[in-house]
């Protein structure tokens, strides 16, 4: 598999983000088995495929937290991650906490 083969991997998960990304339509549109995709991601990237789509998806909520007011866990909820429930039960409560504390503690 070439690097613009990878590239394209990368890319077509970058454009299609937001619709939950998975492995057998990324391999459909490069024209490789899931398998071969999978185990060539991780060797070119040095991460593994859902590795790397969560913490994508976890960068793109950060940075919607900052541009935005909604809030954590509707933007969460856009995430679609299914998988990872543990982890947004976390962040919800962590946030939770953080905005309680936010209007409690002065900056002075």
């Amino acid at each position: 598999m070439s690097i613009q083969t990878i590239e394209t991997m990368v890319t077509w998960l970058e454009s299609n983000m937001t619709e939950n990304p998975c492995l057998a339509d990324m391999s459909k549109f490069v024209g490789y088995s899931p398998y071969y995709c999978s185990s060539k991601f991780h060797e070119t990237l040095g991460i593994p495929f859902k590795t790397y789509l969560k913490r994508r998806k976890l960068c793109l909520t950060a940075q919607d937290l900052k541009k935005t007011k909604k809030e954590l866990l509707i933007l969460l909820s856009s995430m679609v991650l299914h998988p990872m429930r543990p982890l947004q039960d976390h962040l919800y409560m962590s946030m939770v906490t953080v905005q309680d504390n936010i209007g409690k503690k002065s900056l002075f």
